[in-house]
Formats: structure tokens, sequence, C-alpha cells
């Protein structure tokens, strides 16, 4: 006689799936054109209409260097929709894009990154900075802002930067109040 027997939790108790790993952002091989900049902001706390830049610092031993100031604007964010990490509460994500001017030059970049020969071995920076205006009063010192970054269809990618506190920004100023509108 065989006897069988079993056990089934179904779910209960069970673990949640595990995150999916997390990658940095690669300026050799993710369009950076289609890239959305995420600003995790305390809800009183917003980005000045474009006055936030992006940088791409790009040089090589033997082929050259590229630069671009890129002004980041207001984004439509239905394309990452779910690809960003929850918010903190009392935080607001503000998604913003590039301009068309600077995708073109992003879409450039990215043509000569790929031209390049293995042996070039670029050596890039991508710094984002962001121009921030309060709509109240702001703790600069406890309040925190963390720069996410999306791409449309992409897998989950590091923050460009962690929490840091708003002071670090204005140099421990406060934050300019926003203008009415």
């Amino acid at each position: 006689m065989l006897l069988l027997g079993g056990c089934d939790t179904f779910g209960i108790g069970a673990a949640p799936p595990p995150a999916p790993a997390l990658r940095p952002l690669d300026v050799r091989t993710d369009d950076l054109a289609s890239l959305i900049v995420a600003l995790d902001l305390p809800r009183d706390v917003q980005p000045v209409e474009d006055a936030s830049r992006a940088d791409l610092d790009i040089s090589t031993s033997s082929k050259g260097a590229r630069h671009i100031k890129a002004t980041l604007v207001l984004a439509d964010g239905d394309s990452v929709d779910g690809g960003l990490p929850p918010l903190p509460q009392g935080h607001t994500y503000y998604l913003l894009g590039f301009a068309p001017k600077d995708q073109a030059a992003l879409a450039e970049v990215r043509k000569w990154l790929a031209a390049l020969p293995p042996q070039a071995a670029p050596v890039s920076v991508f710094t984002v900075t962001p121009k921030l205006c309060s709509r109240g009063p702001v703790d600069a010192v406890a309040s925190t802002f963390t720069i996410e970054a999306a791409l449309p269809g992409g897998p989950p990618l590091t923050p460009l930067r962690g929490p840091t506190p708003l002071a670090a920004l204005n140099g421990g100023k406060p934050l300019p109040n926003c203008r009415p509108g």
C-alpha cells in the first residue's frame, strides 16, 4: 500500500516575489533621448519650469569628446508607468524629459558612441541638476529628494541620486519660493 500526502498553503504566508534587479544607466547602449528623469520631491517642493539640467560628458583617449548640456522639461510618464519605485509618504514624482533639440543631440551622441571601436573605452559622466522651489515652508535639512531614471519598456534603473537633503542643492540656503501661476 502506498500513501501519498501533501500540503498546499495556497500562497498564505508566502514570500512576495523578489523585486527585479536594478541596473545602472548605460550611456553607451541606452536611448538617453527617451529617458524619463523622475524627481521624487516633498509635496511642497516642485521643479522650476525649464530650469533643471542634465549634462552628459563623454571622452575617449583617441576619438575626441562630446559634451551636451540639456534642459529638462515636463514629460508625459505613460511610457514608464509602473517602472518607478513607490514614493515615500508625503512625496510626489515630477517627470522630466528632454526637449526635441536635446533629444536630437543625444541621438547623435548615441550614433557616435555606437561607431566607436571597443578599445576606445569612452569615459562618461551623466549628471542631473534640478532647480527647485517651494510652495510653503520646507525643512531643507530634514526633507530629502531622489533622482530616479526610467526608460520606456526598459528594466528598472538604479537611482541617479539617492535620498539627499534638499539643503545640498542651494549650499544650505532655503529654496526660493515658487512663482504663483
